[in-house]
């Protein structure tokens, strides 16, 4: 058996049916004597979420996915951010308030 994509696919589907998870694949990498790596890599494609694939993946499929936004993490993201870019300017101001204008030229 060679290890083409379409191979490897038809094998899968055979043994595991549509959706196979990385556990499959383990198992289907020894029990051929296949790299797990090598035949992840050949199925990044189909990758469905974390160690899931999915071998029917369609343009229908691909469409049908829902994007969804979750605002209070993204919010809560922006404010710690800007939270801490104020935190880290503060001792930078503050010294750069003790120093005369002067002195502070000479080190430009």
């Amino acid at each position: 058996m060679g290890l083409s994509k379409e191979s490897i696919i038809d094998c899968l589907r055979e043994s595991y049916g549509e959706s196979v998870t990385s556990a499959e694949i383990k198992a289907f990498c020894n029990m051929n004597d296949f790299n797990y790596q090598t035949i992840t890599n050949k199925l990044t494609e189909f990758k469905t979420g974390r160690g899931r694939w999915n071998l029917e993946v369609t343009t229908e499929t691909v469409e049908e996915l829902e994007v969804t936004y979750n605002w209070e993490k993204i919010i809560q993201t922006a404010l710690m951010s800007f939270i801490l870019a104020i935190i880290a300017s503060l001792y930078p101001s503050y010294r750069a308030t003790k120093l005369l204008p002067v002195e502070a030229m000479r080190s430009v």
